[in-house]
């Protein structure tokens, strides 16, 4: 599994960091200077946290996953992955339940049904976001399937617990394909940018309601998030109308980021802030990759990445101020005993 994981690795490495670039890209060509310092921000946790998970995963378990292989169960991964990918996007695009409906749907039916693969199916529904416009024929969409089930094979060892990741194993399927088919969009014009901050309240809402659906009632991520989108994808669209759709997208794009687990964001605080930083990605990459599925969990999953990395290099920045407090600590309690043992 070595090989497997390091690809895996680069793959989400570069995945991550172009849509975060993308994202600052935007936000200083629009002026939003407060935004893009955020997002700078963001970069540097996120190169941090991808540094973490290298040497944490992929240095110290080295040994570990050169010894390990693939299995019958990773061909069940890859295989499910693709039967999602293509059911969703019938569901979104020929029985027009809209994307994040359908997504939901689809992930809800994997938890009931086989719930030992509920993790592919929830990966391959998220591929299947996918819209008309970029893949014209389902031989395509079965092939983005392919990719991503294969991605989410090979990266079993690497980024356990980030919220996200599945739907970044979807976006490296359908962007791929989408390149292959001549069909990739990179950026709309820049005028079409919707800085409306409801989004990020949205996402913010999304991420929270996930995280205590599954802290709470322990149903699990995937039955948090499905249910959390689906009645975000049911309910916004009827109270807003068109924007609506928008908000939908949004919260259903925080509940991946909701889950995270436990481990990873232990707190409400860390919580908050995650979601706003993946908020304002969210927001300034709206033009950005049109049509491809899988875009929503990659914000998702650089923003728990970089969160990560970011308490990683403040805990790295406290280390030397720690120590030294504990050898002060520890010479006090010397002069303390040696005093009460040699009173003056």
């Amino acid at each position: 599994m070595y090989l497997p994981s390091i690809i895996s690795f680069i793959i989400f490495v570069i995945t991550s960091l172009f849509l975060v670039l993308s994202s600052l890209f935007n936000a200083l060509n629009t002026g939003a200077y407060l935004f893009s310092a955020i997002l700078v921000l963001i970069l540097v946790g996120l190169v941090s946290g991808h540094h973490k998970e290298f040497q944490e995963v992929l240095v110290k378990e080295k040994e570990r996953l050169k010894k390990g292989r693939l299995n019958r169960f990773d061909f069940y991964v890859v295989i499910s992955t693709l039967g999602a990918t293509v059911l969703t996007f019938f569901f979104n695009n020929n029985l027009s339940l809209g994307s994040v409906v359908a997504s939901s749907l689809v992930g809800l039916l994997g938890m009931m049904l086989l719930p030992s693969l509920q993790k592919s199916i929830f990966c391959g529904s998220f591929a299947g976001m996918a819209s008309s416009m970029i893949f014209t024929n389902i031989w395509w969409v079965a092939l983005a399937g392919l990719l991503s089930g294969l991605l989410l094979a090979g990266s079993r060892e690497i980024y356990d617990g980030f919220g996200g990741k599945l739907g970044a194993s979807g976006f490296f399927g359908t962007a791929t394909v989408s390149i292959l088919a001549n069909r990739f969009i990179y950026l709309n014009e820049i005028g079409d940018l919707n800085r409306d901050y409801n989004l990020v309240f949205y996402f913010i809402l999304g991420a929270v309601v996930t995280f205590y659906v599954n802290k709470i009632n322990k149903t699990g991520t995937i039955f948090a998030s499905s249910t959390t989108g689906l009645v975000a994808g049911l309910i916004l669209p009827a109270l807003y109308g068109p924007i609506g759709a928008s908000y939908a997208v949004a919260a259903f794009t925080g509940t991946f980021v909701g889950m995270t687990v436990l481990d990873r964001l232990s707190n409400e605080f860390y919580l908050f802030f995650t979601s706003l930083f993946g908020g304002v990605i969210f927001l300034y990459t709206q033009v950005n990759f049109t049509g491809l599925g899988g875009k929503l969990g990659t914000t998702a999953f650089a923003t728990v990445v970089a969160w990560w990395g970011l308490l990683y290099l403040y805990d790295q920045s406290n280390d030397p101020y720690e120590k030294a407090r504990r050898l002060r600590q520890k010479k006090r309690k010397q002069e303390l005993r040696a005093k009460k043992n040699h009173p003056s």
